[in-house]
């Protein structure tokens, strides 16, 4: 490798790293969002919160949380949300499927769906699992459907409990203290410091590096990395 090498690549590292620091901040801010509007009581949030939970998507993923949200936009009447808490309950694999239950809001989303295309879902959804069940078992998921009837969304005061992801402690208002809104958690604010800290060190190196090697690096390059990450 060239004497100018080692400060090329350390500038590279340096961007990419300020780079992935930026978007986890803005990861966290969006989910946050979504946490304060589904608690808020908005279905399309908690479907989309349910999801991120479900797949990990900048949390520690949680079928216990993934659970409750989706079945908090199903009992108010969200077909897309009981068409994934359907999904959800037959396929679980750190929490006991329920395969009856999965049929129920089958046959739930099937009778409260508005397009063809979650009519169609929700009927292949309900024959699939309905093949899979015994007829005592099918006659008390209908049953229960019958007599399902939507919720009003009620808006829920954040509480602790034991559940919640691992990562971004301050994401899931359900399983924390309530935030002001004046401001980000502590611990949100801390973290973001610590990365933005860290990729100002790293592109600082970099800097250094370069002109120790006798790297002339371009002002207008130099300008430009520190104003995209606010350094």
């Amino acid at each position: 490798m060239t004497k100018f090498g080692m400060p090329v690549v350390a500038m590279t590292l340096a961007v990419s790293f300020a780079s992935f620091a930026q978007t986890a901040t803005a990861s966290n801010e969006a989910i946050r969002s979504y946490v304060e509007r589904a608690s808020s009581g908005e279905a399309d949030a908690q479907v989309r919160l349910g999801a991120i939970y479900a797949k990990g998507q900048g949390v520690s993923p949680s079928e216990g949380v993934a659970l409750k949200w989706y079945r908090r936009a199903a009992e108010q009447g969200h077909v897309s949300g009981q068409l994934q808490l359907s999904e959800f309950l037959a396929s679980t694999k750190t929490i006991q499927p329920d395969r009856v239950e999965a049929y129920k809001w089958a046959l739930i989303a099937r009778r409260t769906a508005e397009t063809a295309r979650e009519r169609g879902r929700a009927a292949e959804l309900a024959d699939q699992m309905g093949s899979q069940l015994s007829p005592e078992q099918v006659q008390a998921a209908k049953s229960a459907a019958s007599e399902w009837e939507p919720r009003k969304p009620v808006a829920k005061a954040a509480m602790p409990d034991d559940e919640g992801p691992q990562r971004a402690p301050d994401v899931d208002q359900d399983h924390h203290q309530p935030e002001r809104a004046a401001a980000p958690p502590a611990r949100e604010r801390s973290d973001g410091d610590k990365r933005r800290r860290s990729a100002a060190g790293t592109l600082e190196y970099a800097l250094e590096r370069a002109r120790v090697h006798g790297f002339n690096v371009p002002e207008n390059w130099e300008r430009r990395a520190r104003s995209r990450f606010g350094f």
